[in-house]
């Protein structure tokens, strides 16, 4: 087996998750502990398979030395850019969440995102109005646990108060 960049960086994962996850056992409250855990349990668990799929990924050793480097400046370049359009969609949903909540950024985020990689109108409405359903419906009804409202709603909640 030849351990891959990826390898290590999926063990870090890993190994920062069940740090969150211990830290987050320790909690006093559901209500604190809850978001922590399930995050970082699911975080684990696709670490966990894509280190599997790693491990047993197959062995480039058949190419020449040559063809390897232009297969690795390839997908280098083309990595690179698909991290960074990662992590603007990251950092919009972050940004949306912290400005408008999570009742109204999750609809838009999941429309927006299926929206921009070529999805039909009617199935990005469908799934965005099952995703916020399925999201209130765990956490506001069945948990009681009240998510975060968003800095613009708070505002004019006390304005108009």
């Amino acid at each position: 087996m030849k351990v891959r960049g990826n390898f290590y960086f999926l063990v870090i994962i890993m190994v920062s998750m069940l740090v969150i996850i211990g830290l987050s056992v320790q909690m006093e409250t559901i209500k604190s502990k809850l978001l922590p855990l399930l995050m970082g349990s699911i975080a684990f668990v696709l670490a966990a398979i894509e280190l599997w799929r790693e491990t047993l990924g197959k062995d480039e050793s058949a190419t020449t030395a040559t063809a390897i480097d232009v297969i690795k400046n390839e997908e280098a370049r083309r990595g690179l850019r698909e991290y960074l359009g990662k992590l603007g969609w990251v950092i919009g949903f972050s940004l949306a969440i912290y400005l408008l909540g999570f009742i109204t950024s999750i609809p838009l985020f999941v429309l927006a995102y299926m929206k921009s990689h070529g999805i039909g109108w009617r199935v990005a409405i469908i799934c965005a109005v099952v995703a916020i359903a399925a999201i209130y419906g765990v956490f506001e009804f069945a948990l009681r646990v009240e998510l975060y409202r968003g800095l613009l709603f708070t505002w004019l909640g006390q304005l108009f108060t």
